[in-house]
């Protein structure tokens, strides 16, 4: 009796954390109970803020950043993408791309091959 009515939910980490912080007792929660798991929540540190985002509204986490969403009974769309800078190793897919569908690169040389050959398209 006592453990039922002191024992709350936690469906997702931020429940299990609020509960932690606010509440105590016991938490019902579906992890699995491993190390290492352990280790995640203790790593994860303590809730800093809670958010509720109305219609419109956008959250900016910088990439890297912990977090942990739930998403309301009403409904909501989450969207998720990442931006990284242009890398010289870029180029190298551009070319290879380009280079794949060349002509002139899908051909065999012989070992007769000129210069003039190769210049004219004439293998």
């Amino acid at each position: 009796m006592f453990t039922n009515s002191n024992t709350r939910k936690a469906d997702t980490f931020v429940e299990f954390k609020s509960i932690l912080k606010n509440n105590g007792g016991f938490i019902s929660a579906h992890w699995d109970g491993t190390s290492e798991t352990e280790e995640r929540i203790k790593k994860a540190g303590r809730m800093i803020d809670q958010i509720t985002l109305k219609p419109g509204d956008l959250l900016y986490l910088p990439r890297g950043q912990y977090h942990d969403a739930l998403a309301s009974k009403s409904g909501s769309i989450h969207i998720a993408f990442g931006l990284t800078y242009f890398k010289p190793i870029d180029l190298m897919g551009v070319t290879w791309e380009k280079l794949i569908l060349n002509d002139f690169m899908r051909v065999d040389f012989n070992k007769n091959s000129t210069k003039e050959n190769l210049k004219n398209k004439t293998y």
